[in-house]
């Protein structure tokens, strides 16, 4: 679609063609975005940060948003050394121990949020402002065949194989691990 509105890319990396996106749609470019990614762009022109994590939240993006200072990472660890106190959320230990997870954009860390799945967010003037770009539509269907469901599975496989880096799978032994491994061996036999 960029090359069609007469963009050029001088190579075939994916950030080259996020900001070029950024560029033509500014915060909308999210809506043309499939996989799993985390990022931020700085937008000079308009003074902000832009930024958003994928639809699934596959990619993590923490940050502290204090008095004085607002901070993003990949990684909690590279922001807790920022806290002058670090302080357990036992409302997300509840969460984890009953159901083996922690919702949403909560840590264990009580100051350190995650950016929540299918959100997007600009920091501006200091303010962080999140919006959602993204919201699951479960539509039931009265019949689905397995060959649907084939269909849907090796379509995401392949589209998550297309990557700028060596691809590998783990077989854990089960039918699930078994099925990604086989479809993505007929996309990409070397792997």
């Amino acid at each position: 679609n960029l090359i069609d509105k007469g963009y050029e890319f001088k190579t075939n990396c994916d950030t080259e063609v996020l900001l070029t996106s950024y560029i033509e749609n500014k915060e909308k470019c999210v809506e043309n975005l499939r996989g799993m990614f985390s990022f931020i762009i700085y937008d000079e022109e308009r003074n902000l940060l832009f930024g958003a994590r994928d639809h699934f939240g596959i990619k993590p993006l923490y940050y502290l948003d204090n008095s004085d200072f607002i901070v993003f990472s990949s990684e909690y660890k590279a922001i807790v050394n920022l806290l002058d106190e670090v302080n357990l959320n036992e409302k997300s230990l509840q969460n984890y121990l009953s159901f083996q997870y922690v919702p949403l954009e909560n840590t264990m860390i009580e100051d350190i949020k995650l950016i929540p799945p299918g959100y997007s967010f600009t920091v501006k003037d200091g303010k962080l402002e999140l919006k959602k770009y993204y919201k699951v539509d479960f539509i039931p269907k009265k019949h689905i065949t397995a060959n649907d469901v084939k269909e849907v599975v090796a379509d995401s496989i392949k589209h998550h194989m297309d990557a700028h880096v060596e691809v590998g799978t783990f077989l854990s032994g089960g039918i699930d691990s078994t099925i990604v491994a086989t479809i993505a061996s007929q996309v990409n036999p070397n792997i």
